[in-house]
């Protein structure tokens, strides 16, 4: 019976059996064992690294390929700087070949066109000596144009670096043809101003070159001729045809000022843009005022920039409809200022006007 005594002592040995049995079975149970590449943190510092690597294999590829585009770069820039010294002392100098020998064609025409409107027999005794000896330029502009040979070949790159550079060069360039000793000789005048025509407030000296302004008005009869109300004077002698060419004294940041041609038949009297040199369709000039400079046409205000103005030359070609005006430069150069393209008709007359300063017309032949 279970309540027994005698059936307790006989289930002993088979519970003390079980015990141990299963106290082995706890003690001898295998444990799964961990690869060093399996499990826990090992598996996460492994690509860590492998990431690593890579990055740093790609850092030096991308400085060897900073290394290559730079040593391309500066071999290109001196390819470049050899190509630029090249092609540009070669085209200066064909420059200086064209230049010399436009000259000597404009000395050779004068030369001749001399020749043929002289009369008499003394003179043609002159022209059979100038003839003889005058040396007559063998080289001209056609035979200078065919030693232009095209350049080599050059890529897109260089051609847009060098005419960037070309045009920046060119915009503060004074053109070596325009010699204002050239334009003298051959085309030159001294205007003398006329005393008929001064508005009451201008006065005239030095033999009638220099106009000055003065505040209060002079004495003088109202003639048809004369001005008077923009303080303006005009030349005695006009022009109906030919080249001509004549020089103005300016002042630098003085008062208003205007040189300019203007048709005989402009409004001498009353108020408005009809009397006023510039303003109106029969005159053009160059004006200076308010510290600015304009060149002026029939009210249109062209304004102009000059970094250093004393003289202004004026060069009129009636028959080829051109007027331009210069910047005459220290360096007897013509600095082109602006110019006018017109078909001239009548007799035109150079202009002057000034308020609170002078001009002065200089004699261009003296030495």
């Amino acid at each position: 019976m279970p309540g027994e005594p005698g059936n307790q002592l006989h289930l002993l040995p088979a519970v003390r059996y079980l015990h141990v049995h299963n106290v082995h079975r706890c003690q001898f149970r295998p444990q799964p064992s961990l690869h060093p590449h399996q499990g826990g943190r090992a598996r996460p510092q492994s690509k860590m690294k492998e990431e690593i690597n890579q990055l740093q294999r790609l850092e030096q590829e991308t400085k060897d390929r900073v290394t290559e585009f730079t040593e391309k770069k500066e071999a290109f820039r001196a390819v470049l700087s050899k190509e630029e010294s090249r092609v540009m002392g070669s085209l200066e100098e064909k420059l200086g070949h064209l230049n010399n020998s436009l000259q000597s064609v404009q000395k050779d025409l004068y030369i001749r066109d001399t020749l043929i409107n002289a009369k008499g027999e003394n003179v043609i005794q002159d022209q059979a000596f100038i003839m003889e000896y005058s040396e007559v330029p063998q080289l001209g502009l056609k035979s200078c144009l065919e030693q232009l040979e095209a350049q080599e070949e050059v890529n897109e790159a260089q051609m847009k670096f060098l005419r960037a550079w070309t045009e920046k060069r060119l915009a503060t360039v004074v053109i070596p043809d325009l010699d204002r000793d050239l334009h003298a000789a051959l085309y030159g005048t001294v205007p003398i101003l006329d005393a008929n025509t001064a508005h009451p407030k201008l006065r005239l000296s030095d033999n009638n070159r220099k106009v000055a302004y003065n505040v209060v008005a002079q004495s003088f009869d109202d003639q048809d001729t004369r001005f008077n109300t923009s303080p303006q004077v005009l030349a005695n002698q006009g022009f109906e045809g030919g080249r001509w060419y004549w020089e103005v004294y300016v002042p630098e940041d003085e008062g208003t000022w205007k040189v300019g041609l203007c048709k005989s038949h402009m409004d001498r009297k009353g108020p408005g843009s009809t009397s006023s040199l510039g303003y109106n369709a029969s005159s053009w000039c160059l004006e200076f005022h308010g510290g600015k400079l304009n060149a002026v046409h029939n009210q249109i205000e062209n304004p102009v920039t000059v970094e250093s103005l004393e003289q202004v030359g004026v060069f009129l070609d009636y028959d080829g409809g051109t007027l331009t005006f210069f910047n005459v430069t220290p360096g007897k150069c013509l600095a082109p200022i602006y110019y006018y393209k017109h078909s001239f008709s009548g007799r035109l007359y150079p202009a002057l006007s000034v308020s609170k300063t002078h001009l002065v017309i200089r004699d261009i032949f003296e030495s």
